[in-house]
Order: structure tokens, then sequence, then C-alpha cells
């Protein structure tokens, strides 16, 4: 989604990831919130519209029958989260686009922005640019590194910063964010908890797989 999100140490690595996602035809909204709100710079508004979903169940049908993809969406949350909001990128009901931004909370909080007790997903289509970038850093990475690395499976892989930054009412708190690739995605996720956050990444399904929203 989204994330108020996230210290000095990533500025360099964000601005890496950033540009190679605009590289690879996509930007992502999370790293530019992130490199702004590191700089303590109000981010700008996000270009885009909240759906059902239902609705989001139809863009899946889409983009299966374009790209041959589906959407993984999470099995287990804590206790108390649900999901609360649904955006995606574009300006009207029948232009979407990406990203899509997912917002789960206890409160039915649906703002896009990262706030602490929310769990929030920023997914786009990933390339060769994006998996090659993660793949790097998990072989480079070490008991020093501010990230681990965590593998699913051969479609579920990435790295997890421990302690990354965000800003919410002027304030700055910390929490884990996870840098995925699923199955021909990319995926940005961050939650409260660093064991909550495996969980949630060990419980990604197939959106056919579940339940209503």
């Amino acid at each position: 989604m989204r994330s108020g999100v996230r210290a000095r140490s990533l500025i360099v690595i964000l601005i890496i990831v950033l540009v190679a996602s605009i590289i690879g035809g996509f930007s992502s909204y999370i790293l530019y919130r992130k490199i702004q709100e590191l700089s303590v710079i109000e981010p700008a508004p996000f270009m885009g519209i909240r759906i059902s979903f239902n609705e989001l169940l139809d863009i899946n049908k889409v983009i299966e029958e374009k790209r041959n993809l589906t959407l993984y969406l999470p099995t287990w949350l804590p206790d108390g989260y649900r999901l609360s909001a649904i955006w995606v990128g574009g300006l009207n009901e029948s232009e979407w686009g990406f990203p899509i931004i997912l917002v789960y909370s206890k409160d039915n909080y649906t703002d896009y922005h990262s706030r602490p007790e929310t769990i929030g997903f920023e997914i786009t289509p990933g390339d060769s640019i994006s998996t090659g970038w993660l793949n790097l850093q998990i072989r480079k990475w070490n008991s020093s590194c501010d990230y681990i690395p965590i593998r699913i499976s051969d479609d579920i892989y990435g790295i997890i910063y421990k302690s990354a930054a965000s800003h919410y009412k002027g304030k700055v708190y910390r929490s884990p964010l996870a840098v995925l690739y699923v199955k021909g995605w990319s995926y940005m996720i961050d939650a409260d908890k660093l064991d909550d956050l495996i969980k949630i990444i060990k419980s990604l399904k197939p959106i056919e797989s579940i339940g209503g929203g």
C-alpha cells in the first residue's frame, strides 16, 4: 500500500531499487514515499481509486487473461486484523493500473499511508531487474546486514528489512519491511512485528483460494 515507510542506511538502496523499477516499466509508490519521508518531506498524493474485493477479483481475471498471472494474498493475519481497503493506481473506475495497495487493520483504517497497527501490501508486476536485484542482495547477505533473506519457495522469496523507518503524524516509528518476488510480482509488505510478517509471507496463496474480503 503505501507505507508512510522508512533510515538513512536504506536511502541508497531505495534509490537504486526505485531507478531499477522505473527502468523496468513501473514505479514504486512505497519506495518513493520512503525516500521522501526519510528526508522529512510530505509524500505526493497517490493517484488512485478505492475498489471492492469483488472488483479486485475482476481485475485478477483480466490479469490472468493478459499476463497469465494471479495475485497472492495472505491466508493468515494477526488476531483482529482484516482487509479494510484496496487501492489501485488510476484516474477513474474504468482506467485502473498499478500499484495495487492492500490495507489490513483492526479498526477499518482505509488510508493508503502507513501507520502503526496496520499491515500494508504494495503489488506491482515483477521483472528481471527487480528479481536480479533481490537475488544479488540475498547472495551478499551476512550477519552484519540490516536485512535477512527469506525463501518460501522458488516462486516466493526476498529480503526483510528488520527495522525500517516510517513517519506517522510527525513522529518516526520503526517496523519490519519485506521486499519480495511472488510468482511474477514484486511485493512490498510492512507489519509491526517480524514474526507476524514472516507468518503473513508464508501464508500467501492465490486470490482464488481466499474468501471474500
